[in-house]
């Protein structure tokens, strides 16, 4: 039994792409240095804390990469090795690392500026120096690649009595970890998992390039897509009013075509050439998205494929040396 336990976990080391090995080894190296540093007083410079990130600006780099405990660790640890040995196979080494780049260090800068208005509106010190850290930025922002690339897919719990689409995974984490903020079961995490979530979402939806297309127009991943039909009459104004405003902003790139494209293309204004144009706009984005999608889920058959045949061939070559 034992044999056979290390027999996969090392098959699974080493099925693992370099730059996921290399991040395992990161967040044991760094979480180790955390809790070094952390007997002499000095954790704070390796996480992020209100009261002292700004002139210890590397911490928005560092804290993504740190687990202080000791369950979170060995958990994290293991959905990082199999998420991204997913993405990294179906990304390619360079966008996969560029994603691993942006979202945790952009998710810890909306970190520190959430935990700055909670201290704001509450002025309650001990907010100062709440220390931010953890995979759970990068995790929520898999689970949102998870949505886009296979949101169809069913995830099945207890013997399979319980069937989860991919697609519904997000939300489902969104809404546990904004109940559990509320009764005090959180607090920090929360803030972590909602700016993975938004800024990983932005990222794949309007920035990340795979041949040649440029983000995910598509209805599948727009952002309503994330909550209950019921509420889209409600989110759909809000929705368009904040995407015009990180438009001026230049957060996000105009779609365009005057309709916010996180919605429906319903959604376009005017009348005439205008929205006819903006339709054929919207419907060329929404084809390209599709490409995009399908091309994306070839490549990781293909290095599925490839990776499920490695072992097979150093077994086949090991063979003759054993006798």
């Amino acid at each position: 039994m034992n044999s056979s336990l290390r027999e996969r976990a090392t098959l699974a080391l080493f099925s693992t792409p370099p730059t996921t090995r290399a991040l395992v080894l990161l967040v044991f190296v760094l979480s180790i240095l955390r809790l070094v540093v952390g007997r002499f007083g000095y954790g704070e410079y390796l996480t992020v804390t209100p009261y002292n990130s700004i002139p210890c600006i590397w911490t928005f780099v560092t804290a993504g990469w740190i687990e202080t405990g000791f369950y979170s660790f060995l958990v994290n640890i293991v959905v990082l090795t199999f998420a991204g040995r997913y993405f990294e196979q179906a990304w390619g080494q360079r966008e996969y690392t560029k994603f691993i780049l942006i979202v945790p260090t952009i998710s810890y800068f909306l970190t520190f500026f959430m935990q700055f208005i909670e201290y704001a509106i509450n002025m309650n010190t001990t907010y100062l120096v709440d220390q931010a850290n953890g995979l759970g930025a990068l995790l929520t922002g898999f689970l949102i690649a998870f949505k886009q690339i296979i949101p169809e897919h069913s995830l099945k719990v207890a013997s399979g009595a319980i069937s989860v689409r991919v697609k519904h995974l997000p939300s489902l984490l969104l809404i546990t970890t904004t109940f559990l903020f509320i009764i005090r079961v959180i607090h920090t995490q929360f803030f972590i998992i909602l700016a993975g979530a938004a800024t990983s979402w932005v990222y794949l939806r309007f920035y990340r390039v795979q041949e040649g297309i440029r983000g995910d127009r598509s209805e599948a991943f727009a952002f309503l897509s994330f909550w209950p039909e019921g509420l889209h009459p409600i989110l759909k104004p809000i929705s368009n009013s904040l995407y015009a405003i990180f438009v001026k902003l230049r957060i996000v790139p105009n779609s365009g075509d005057g309709a916010l494209p996180t919605h429906s293309r319903s959604g376009a204004g005017g009348g005439g050439a205008g929205q006819g144009a903006g339709a054929a706009g919207l419907t060329t984005e929404i084809s390209d998205a599709e490409r995009r999608r399908a091309l994306a889920l070839k490549a990781l058959n293909q290095h599925l494929s490839q990776a499920s045949a490695t072992p097979a061939t150093s077994s086949a070559t090991a063979t003759p040396n054993q006798s």
